[in-house]
């Protein structure tokens, strides 16, 4: 390894456009704007209430007539067996849908 490589190293000149655009396109993904994540958050919260509420209905109310069986027991054991359950159902499908809608920085 040469220890005087960097010195040596001339920069390349580019043009002044190119920088401009990489800032501002890495400052836009770094700084979302509030409306559009408010906007996402929205729907991730609301589809996932829906997905919870077809899953788990909750004090009979539900998107589904007919529950299955296997919820119906897990329902009617004990409240708070259900509220873990509906509890744990709620918090996936939400961290589910924002590990698919958001990006990193948002």
């Amino acid at each position: 390894m040469n220890n005087g490589s960097f010195e040596k190293y001339e920069a390349l000149k580019t043009k002044a456009s190119l920088s401009e655009k990489i800032l501002k396109s890495s400052s836009e993904k770094m700084n979302p704007k509030l409306h559009a994540l408010s906007l996402k958050y929205g729907v991730v919260f609301i589809s996932s209430i829906f997905l919870s509420l077809i899953i788990c209905p909750q004090k009979g109310v539900g998107l589904i007539r007919n529950e299955l069986p296997f919820f119906h027991h897990i329902l009617h054991q004990s409240e708070i067996l259900c509220g873990l359950y509906c509890g744990l159902v709620f918090f996936l499908t939400t961290h589910l849908l924002t590990f698919f809608l958001l990006t990193h920085f948002e």
